[in-house]
């Protein structure tokens, strides 16, 4: 009993071990992609979700959906939006957050429901590959892309 017990912590612990590499080699990519907003790339690699869903800061806050066509005008927004994650640099963007925490070779964080977190960016697995499928942002920028869908 104590033999299968060990080799069943073993067997998680690799599958584990592999779906981290597999999130770090993705975070590397989008991190890079990110910090030249290259929507293309990022729309011809699949590693956003569309529609992509922008929420507000705070529980109560409007949520909209971001389409394809909209998200070459998005994304510059989204990267150089403050990412509030470091109280030293208030000014620190969503861009250079994120790049820094994969020099520093951190993971994003579990949100739930099969997310994971990094700053703003919450991604998840659609069709086996990991993908962008929402951002926190500024009530302002969500205002702004309602009034052009209208």
């Amino acid at each position: 009993m104590k033999k299968l017990a060990v080799l069943l912590f073993c067997a998680s612990a690799l599958v584990a071990a592999k779906g981290n590499d597999e999130l770090k080699d993705f975070i590397g990519k989008f991190a890079g992609l990110l910090k030249t907003a290259d929507h293309a790339t990022m729309v011809d690699a699949e590693m956003v979700h569309f529609p992509l869903r922008l929420k507000g800061t705070l529980d109560d806050s409007p949520e909209i959906k971001i389409t394809e066509k909209q998200f070459p005008k998005v994304l510059p927004k989204i990267a150089n939006q403050p990412s509030g994650m470091n109280p030293k640099n208030f000014k620190q963007t969503e861009k250079d957050y994120v790049s820094s925490q994969v020099v520093r070779g951190a993971l994003p964080t579990d949100a739930g429901e099969g997310t994971v977190r990094l700053g703003n960016l919450v991604f998840g697995k659609k069709s086996k590959k990991w993908k962008l499928v929402m951002v926190y942002t500024s009530d302002e920028l969500i205002a702004e892309f309602s009034k052009k869908k209208k």
